[in-house]
């Protein structure tokens, strides 16, 4: 509680201290969650990557993949670190995860063209009264 002599440049210094007392608060709160949502999602990791799509894959794309294990390392992170991770080796994996999206996105575009582009020829065959005016 406030004593009635504060003058108004202490309530705002406390004011100021307890706005950033709430900020770290909502950071460790923030941290934590991070760190649960790791703990649950680190137990059923995802299946590897690049398997199932390597064969319409270049060698030249697959450079941008992260090793399996090492990823699988980082995100989980190890009991001498209890948690404490690396943060030039993730945003490295970040970098690399994000080159490898945008690699995979965009043969998924170039093959969902190809297959638009068939399904349009194949009913312009089936329907030729339907093709468009020359």
């Amino acid at each position: 509680m406030d004593s009635p002599e504060a003058t108004l440049e202490e309530l705002r210094a406390k004011r100021r201290l307890l706005r950033a007392e709430s900020t770290r608060v909502m950071h460790w709160q923030r941290l934590v969650r991070a760190r649960i949502d790791l703990a649950v999602a680190g137990a059923l990791l995802p299946e590897r990557l690049g398997v199932d799509i390597a064969a319409p894959l270049t060698p030249a794309d697959t450079a941008y993949l992260p090793d399996h294990r090492h990823l699988a390392q980082v995100v989980r992170g190890t009991a001498v670190a209890a948690g404490v991770f690396d943060l030039g080796e993730l945003r490295d994996l970040e970098e690399r995860l994000r080159d490898y999206a945008n690699v995979v996105r965009t043969h998924l575009e170039l093959t969902t063209n190809l297959i638009v582009n068939r399904l349009a020829a194949e009913h312009q065959a089936d329907s030729p009264d339907l093709a468009p005016a020359s």
